[in-house]
């Protein structure tokens, strides 16, 4: 969804019959909600779409939830209001739920007789509701419609009919492209699914498949030496009797850059309290000169 935000307006205008205001950008927004009591909500993606003068027209989160889950009808809110609190616009949820029992029971989640101070209008939708791209012309003429298409149907995927179109895209555009195309399918097919595409484009576009494996290893290894760094941070701290916050210890386990990480590690060693670690002051021994040396 981050990838292409011009999809989500798309989707909703033309299989899902809602209006979206004309915009001229759109960018990806902080998804993350935190509250002054340490706890997080987050949404998969959130879009804020700008006119041409940079003014907001329209939030959309995009949430996927595939099970039933009661308390999604006090947090679900909090996304809402945080986003058009922060972007002075509207916001409108797309909650798609691919199981069409839990997808009937969202709709009436949030009733519109509800007593409530605020309505909040959620787009329940299911596979049913989209369509998938079965013709190749097609498919090339609108890739992005039928990548979407093809993610919503993925529990229930027919791979000998869906597969071959998918090909005949990621043929049509540059390899930079494709990849990102491949990507973003095994990042957001059912696990079941990914080792035949992965099997399927290895055998049939080799380039492409090397691209992304080799993608892949890199940003593996990268995760595995961060986290190995970020929890070497915290080993450190709980040896020395320093309390790490809930939401400190998740902002460090989720910290990607190894010079940060580092530089954390460095001052865990020496630390008395967390804020010799995030928040460490000049030693005032530093610029000194020795008066025994030159």
């Amino acid at each position: 969804m981050k990838k292409e935000p011009a999809l989500l307006p798309q989707v909703l205008r033309e299989t899902l019959g809602v209006r979206v205001p004309a915009f001229a950008s759109a960018r990806p927004y902080a998804a993350d909600v935190k509250k002054l009591v340490s706890a997080t909500y987050h949404a998969d993606a959130l879009l804020v779409y700008y006119d041409a003068a940079n003014v907001p027209v329209q939030a959309i989160i995009f949430e996927v939830q595939r099970e039933w889950d009661p308390d999604k009808r006090w947090t679900l809110p909090i996304y809402v209001s945080h986003a058009e609190i922060d972007t002075r616009t509207d916001c409108l949820l797309m909650l798609f739920c691919p199981n069409k029992t839990v997808a009937d029971r969202y709709r009436t989640l949030f009733p519109s007789t509800a007593l409530s101070a605020m309505h909040l209008w959620v787009i329940v939708y299911t596979p049913d509701d989209i369509d998938l791209v079965l013709d190749a012309d097609e498919a090339i003429a609108a890739p992005e419609r039928a990548i979407f298409a093809a993610l919503c149907h993925g529990e229930n995927l027919d791979k000998g009919v869906v597969f071959p179109v998918l090909g005949k895209v990621l043929a049509s555009v540059d390899p930079t492209q494709a990849t990102m195309y491949v990507n973003i399918l095994l990042a957001g097919l059912p696990a079941a699914v990914v080792p035949d595409l992965e099997a399927y484009v290895m055998t049939t576009y080799p380039e492409i498949r090397s691209t992304v494996y080799l993608e892949g290893i890199a940003e593996g290894e990268a995760r595995g030496e961060a986290r190995g760094k970020a929890e070497a941070v915290l080993e450190i701290l709980g040896l020395r009797g320093v309390r790490v916050p809930d939401e400190t210890r998740e902002k460090i386990l989720s910290c990607t850059d190894p010079g940060q990480l580092t530089t954390w590690l460095r001052h865990a060693t020496t630390a008395r309290t967390i804020g010799d670690v995030l928040h460490p002051r000049a030693d005032p021994r530093r610029g000194r000169r020795n008066k025994g040396t030159r």
